[in-house]
Formats: structure tokens, C-alpha cells, sequence
């Protein structure tokens, strides 16, 4: 069985976390109660270190990693950078501020050019935007893929998307 590892990584408050717990029963986290009290407006926890769970697709073993999202904790990007496979990058399609800060996350991420794909999250919620227009602000070529981070099934298709694309790679 082959493993596979896959950041998910994004802004504070995008998903990340929900995603991994919504696509693996075996999840981990580092989840804190917020001490700074312009982000608590947004939830009470945060994560610190990383989240971690892991899956079964096609007799493969993904094992998803998840970034903090705030720069305050960027020094665990580099520890969980090292030997990434791909990465899901994901974005409040709510907040054209944190879809402006994705673009960090890629300079960061993508500079091994490791396959990607963009979820835009939080597609159920009024105001939306939509992924056009979320590929219109990013200006990036990538698969952008409308996402309900809270849905299994929804999930699950960006994360088989960014399967496919390791596939080709390894092909």
C-alpha cells in the first residue's frame, strides 16, 4: 500500500480542520481555546500545530495534514512542507480578504510544484462568492472546486480531484 501525504492549508478560519474530520475517522488535532480577541469573533478554538487524519482511497493511505492558518504559527508550515505529496488549499468563499490571503499560502506551498487543487468553502452560506469569481480575484490556473467542508460526499470529490492529479504525476 502506497502513502500518500496531502497538506490542507489555508487562512484561519477557512475549513481545514472540518474538512479532515469530515473526510477520516482517524483525526487528530491541536485545537486551542483563541486568545487573541479579534479572532475569537470568528470560533473559540484554533489550531496550533496541525491536524492529522488519515484514509483509505484505492488501497492508498492519505494521510491529511492540516496547516494553522494564522502567520504567528508559520513555523509549522515548514515542519509539515517536508515530503508533501500535494495540497488542498482552502478558501472562505465568504471573505474576499482571506481569498486575497490565499495567495500566500500558495507562494509558500506551491513553490514545488506538487499538485494542487483550490476548494472554495463555505458554498452553502448566503453571499458566496462563487468559484468564478473566486478564480477571478486569485488569478491563479488551478482546479477550483465548489466546497461544503461539512459534507462527506462533497469532500470527498476534491479530495479524489487531487488524487487523480497525483496519479498523473507518479503515471
Amino acid at each position: 500500500m502506497e502513502d500518500i501525504k496531502v497538506l490542507v492549508t489555508g487562512g484561519f478560519s477557512v475549513g481545514k480542520t472540518q474538512l479532515i474530520k469530515t473526510l477520516t475517522d482517524d483525526f487528530i488535532s491541536t485545537e486551542k481555546p483563541i486568545t487573541d480577541n479579534n479572532e475569537i469573533l470568528y470560533k473559540e478554538n484554533t489550531t496550533v500545530a496541525m491536524d492529522y487524519g488519515k484514509i483509505n482511497i484505492d488501497g492508498k493511505t492519505v494521510h491529511l495534514f492540516g496547516t494553522p492558518g494564522q502567520e504567528r504559527f508559520r513555523f509549522m508550515w515548514e515542519v509539515l512542507d517536508k515530503n508533501k505529496s500535494a495540497f488542498i488549499l482552502l478558501v472562505d468563499s465568504t471573505d474576499i480578504k482571506k481569498i486575497k490571503e490565499a495567495e500566500t499560502f500558495l507562494d509558500y506551498f506551491s513553490k514545488d510544484n506538487v499538485p494542487f487543487v483550490i476548494g472554495c468553502n463555505k458554498q452553502d452560506v448566503e453571499g458566496a462568492l462563487s468559484v468564478q469569481e473566486i478564480k477571478n480575484l486569485l488569478k491563479v490556473d488551478a482546479d477550483y472546486i465548489p466546497l461544503v467542508a461539512t459534507d462527506k460526499n462533497n469532500s470527498m470529490l476534491v479530495l479524489k480531484l487531487l488524487m487523480k492529479k497525483i496519479e498523473n504525476v507518479l503515471a
